[in-house]
């Protein structure tokens, strides 16, 4: 499986609350980084751990979700990942935009690395044309 792949495989894993498979995806001593969760207040600090069995502590603070990550953009090389995408509700709706690095060691076919940024309402939500400069 190639890195792209694993990222894949992560997110349906997680996405379907199989928790102990996606923190599979890690290698046993990953780090991993994720912006506060949407329901947590403004202000509050990034999740950053290291380790497969903290980020699965993780993955299960984190619970279920109706969410689904949809990836739109990637490049990837020697054993690094960038990923660009969207997270969508249950109701096919946009409600986040995501980048992503990741990075992958090919001989264990797992990632060592995983930092995620994301922006909520989604980057372009609103449809405008953006500040011109």
């Amino acid at each position: 499986m190639d890195v792209l792949g694993l990222v894949r495989t992560y997110f349906e894993r997680l996405e379907s609350g199989d928790f102990v498979g996606a923190a599979d995806c890690f290698s046993e001593s990953a780090r991993y980084s994720h912006p506060p969760y949407a329901e947590e207040p403004p202000g509050s600090g990034r999740h950053e751990v290291h380790g497969r069995a903290a980020i699965l502590a993780l993955f299960r603070r984190r619970g279920l979700r109706d969410t689904r990550h949809e990836i739109v953009g990637s490049a990837h090389g020697g054993g690094r990942l960038f990923v660009s995408g969207v997270v969508k509700g249950a109701d096919g709706s946009v409600v986040a935009s995501f980048v992503s690095e990741a990075s992958f060691d090919r001989d264990l076919r797992r990632l060592t690395e995983y930092v995620a940024y994301s922006s909520r309402p989604a980057v372009w939500a609103a449809g405008g044309e953006g500040e011109s400069g």
